[in-house]
């Protein structure tokens, strides 16, 4: 909107609308404003999918709801975060540098900070973090759910919807290089392409 603000509407299902925590809600016909946490004007851009949303404002500070909270790089929340939550557990890894920008694909989420820095989160089954890691999914095993830390940050995950190495708290891709731009779908997409300050590009993500 002009004035900076963030409206949703659409499927209801995966909690994802903002403002609603009941996965009855099969869908919202018309746009609602989200508000409580989320500042009522200033929204720089918001980014996400099918499961997860974030909201970047114009002083660089990340929102975030949906479903999955680990996914999110949010910790302790449990499994639903259906209203906008400011993330300062995931800036706190950016060393007080404000977010410039954030995108996701369907499993992971990217954000470039004002330093130049590149930073990822999310499920790294199919490579997605950047890394150089990556896990295909283990044979379904629903009787264990959740995640069970592993190596500070990761956590592994088995069920009919989750099978891979989760990354809960922000990684910083290739820290030795400047970015200036950072790109990803979240139509079924598992890849992600970055700019550096000199024009070069990277790709990285599932390898198919």
């Amino acid at each position: 909107c002009n004035n900076d603000t963030v409206w949703t509407w659409g499927e209801g299902y995966y909690v994802n609308l903002g403002f609603n925590n009941d996965p009855g809600l099969v869908a919202m016909r018309t746009p609602h404003q989200l508000t409580g946490a989320l500042p009522s004007s200033g929204i720089k851009m918001i980014a996400g999918g099918k499961e997860f949303n974030y909201a970047l404002t114009n002083n660089g500070e990340l929102y975030g709801w949906g479903q999955y909270g680990d996914w999110m790089g949010i910790p302790g929340v449990g499994q639903v975060v259906p209203t906008p939550r400011k993330l300062n557990e995931i800036q706190a890894a950016f060393n007080g540098s404000p977010v410039q920008k954030i995108v996701t694909n369907s499993v992971a989420k990217y954000a470039l900070t004002s330093d130049g820095k590149m930073w990822s989160w999310g499920d790294n089954t199919q490579g997605t973090i950047g890394n150089g890691e990556t896990l295909m999914p283990l044979p379904l095993r629903p009787s264990l759910r959740g995640y069970g830390p592993i190596n500070g940050p990761r956590g592994w995950s088995w069920s009919n919807e989750l099978g891979g190495l989760v990354v809960k708290a922000p990684y910083n891709i290739a820290p030795t290089k400047q970015f200036s731009d950072i790109y990803a779908a979240n139509l079924v997409g598992y890849y992600y392409a970055m700019k550096d300050t000199g024009g070069q590009l990277y790709f990285g993500g599932r390898n198919k």
